[in-house]
C-alpha cells in the first residue's frame, strides 16, 4: 500500500485509500462534479477476513442455513422489501443435520469469514460517507450502491477449499493470500432468500440484487422502497441525465453503440413502474422480461414462464396455461439472441476451449 507502507495490506481498506486520494485530488484541482467508480471486489472469494472482524462472527453460524432463511425470509416481508405473495423458495442445499461435525465446522467457518468480509467492507463505504461528509460534499453526492450479481454456489456443496480444511487454509493462507475459499450452495442459497438459482443463472437468485441511491439534496424520498424493474444498462443514461451530459456518437470516426438502458431520475423523485423489455443470457442460461411477464431457462433446459407480480420467487411456472404468452416472449428472445450473436451452449464450450488452449 503506497499510501500507508506502515499498514498491512487489505484490498477493501486499499481501494478505500486510494478512492479517499482521488476525492482530495479533484477538490483540489476545482469545484466540478466528479464521478468515482468504486468497485470493491470483497466479498468474491477468496474468503479473505481480517481477524478482528472473524472473531465478530466466529461462533454465530453454527445453527446453519434452513433457520436462517426462515429469519431473513420473514424480516424481509416485515419490513416491505419482498411481496408477502412470494412464497419462500424451497431449500437448495443439503439439511444441516445431514452433515457431518467436521463438514459443520468448515462450513460455519466459511460463512464467518463471509460475514466478516461484509462487515470490513460496510467499514469502508462508511469511511467514503464520512469523508464526503467531511469536506461538505455528501448532501450534494449521488451515491449509488449495488452489488452485480446474486450468490454464488461455486463450485457446489462444499463450495472451493485447499488441501486442507477451510480453518488449517485460512490459518496457513491468511497473511499470504491464496485463492482457495468459497462459502458454498447451502449459504448461497441464504443469500439469495427468497429468491432461487445463482450467480450465472438468470433467475431471480441469479440476477436480482440491491440498488441504493442516497442524495439529500437530489432525492426527496428518504427512505422510500421503489418497485420498479431496472438494470444496469441504466446507470450510464441516469448519470448522463443528471450531469447534463451528452452521450457520444463516434470516437475517432467510429460509431459507438447508442444506450439501451432507460435514466432511472423519474423513479428517484416519485415511485414508477415503466413498462419494458429485458434480455439476459449467460453461458447458456437466459431469460427475457416484458412487464410482469418472465421467461426464463437455465442452461440445456426447457423455458419457464411465471407472472412476476404474483411470483416473483418463480415458483409455479406458467408455460403450459400461458402458451401465447410463451410464444411471443420466446420469439422476441430468439430474435434479440440472433442480433447479439448470443452462441449456443455448444458454441460456448468450444470457444472457451479454444481460448484456454486446450484441444
Amino acid at each position: 500500500n503506497h499510501l500507508h507502507p506502515d499498514q498491512e495490506w487489505y484490498t477493501t481498506d486499499v481501494f478505500t485509500d486510494y478512492a479517499l486520494r482521488f476525492i482530495d485530488q479533484v477538490r483540489e484541482q476545482d469545484d466540478e462534479p466528479f464521478f468515482l467508480y468504486l468497485a470493491y471486489n470483497a466479498p468474491h472469494f477468496p474468503l479473505h477476513a481480517k481477524p478482528e472482524e472473524l472473531a465478530k462472527y466466529r461462533d454465530k453460524y453454527h445453527d446453519g442455513w434452513h433457520q436462517y432463511r426462515l429469519q431473513r425470509y420473514r424480516r424481509l416481508v416485515e419490513l416491505g422489501i419482498i411481496d408477502d405473495r412470494w412464497a419462500l423458495s424451497q431449500l437448495d442445499a443439503k439439511t444441516w443435520k445431514s452433515l457431518t461435525d467436521a463438514q459443520r465446522e468448515d462450513m460455519t467457518f466459511k460463512m464467518a469469514l463471509f460475514a466478516a468480509i461484509v462487515d470490513r467492507l460496510d467499514q469502508n463505504i462508511g469511511r467514503v460517507i464520512d469523508h464526503l461528509e467531511k469536506i461538505g460534499e455528501l448532501d450534494n453526492t449521488l451515491l449509488v450502491f449495488l452489488s452485480d450479481n446474486g450468490g454464488t454456489k461455486e463450485v457446489g456443496m462444499f463450495g472451493i477449499k485447499g488441501d486442507t480444511n477451510t480453518v488449517a487454509n485460512y490459518e496457513e493462507w491468511a497473511r499470504a493470500g491464496g485463492w482457495t475459499s468459497s462459502y458454498g450452495q447451502g449459504w448461497a442459497n441464504l443469500s439469495n432468500v427468497p429468491f432461487r438459482r445463482y450467480k450465472r443463472e438468470n433467475h431471480e437468485g441469479g440476477v436480482s440484487a440491491p440498488f441504493i441511491a442516497h442524495w439529500p439534496n437530489g432525492i426527496s424520498a428518504k427512505g422510500e422502497l421503489r418497485r420498479q424493474v431496472a438494470h444496469l444498462i441504466d446507470l450510464m443514461p441516469t448519470f448522463v441525465e443528471l450531469s447534463g451530459a451528452e452521450y457520444p456518437k463516434e470516437f475517432h470516426g467510429n460509431a459507438i453503440q447508442p444506450m439501451e438502458g432507460m435514466s432511472l431520475v423519474p423513479t428517484f423523485s416519485a415511485p414508477t413502474e415503466e413498462p419494458r423489455t429485458l434480455f439476459w443470457e449467460h453461458e447458456g442460461n437466459r431469460a427475457i422480461r416484458e412487464g410482469d411477464w418472465k421467461l426464463v431457462g437455465s442452461r440445456n433446459q426447457p423455458w419457464e414462464l411465471y407472472d412476476m407480480a404474483a411470483d416473483r420467487t418463480e415458483l409455479n411456472d406458467l408455460a403450459d396455461q400461458q402458451a401465447e404468452k410463451f410464444s411471443e416472449l420466446k420469439a422476441k428472445w430468439d430474435a434479440w439472441a440472433d442480433k447479439v450473436h448470443v452462441l449456443t451452449p455448444d458454441e460456448f464450450d468450444a470457444a472457451k476451449k479454444a481460448m484456454s488452449g486446450k484441444k
